[in-house]
């Protein structure tokens, strides 16, 4: 069973992710995917999957620690 609000942090970071590239892209500040290749370099399987995996973790993180913050 999904946790309460679990499908509300996704939402709201796949909305927030659309409207900072437009933002972001409009104050000439790099994107995540223009980010992820200077650090990475041309996208490649390996390059890919490293992005991938850093990702997910990154999404797991914010998902796990937002209730977490508001318990303090």
């Amino acid at each position: 069973m999904m946790k309460k609000y679990s499908l509300f942090y996704i939402f709201s970071i796949v909305i927030g992710i659309s409207i900072m590239n437009g933002t972001l892209e409009w104050l000439n500040i790099p994107t995540y995917d223009q980010l992820l290749e200077m650090i990475l370099g041309k996208p490649n399987t390996l390059n890919r999957v490293i992005a991938i995996t850093s990702t997910g973790v990154l999404i797991y993180i914010i998902i796990e620690g937002v209730p977490k913050l508001k318990k303090i």
